[in-house]
């Protein structure tokens, strides 16, 4: 769902997205609703389970 509300004095360089295998369905949802020409780069960070370990110990 996405909010329109978004003031036209707001400047958005880049939208950066991190998530985990399960977040593949928002992740889905959320592309499916942005516009095709969207302005901006979009990030995505994504850790795959063999490093999660290694990233929550430290």
């Amino acid at each position: 769902m996405m909010n329109d509300d978004v003031s036209t004095s707001t400047t958005v360089e880049a939208i950066v997205l991190g998530a985990s295998a399960g977040g593949l369905n928002a992740m889905i949802e959320l592309f499916s609703n942005l516009p095709v020409d969207l302005p901006v780069p979009i990030l995505l960070c994504n850790i795959p389970a063999r490093m999660k370990k290694a990233f929550s110990q430290n």
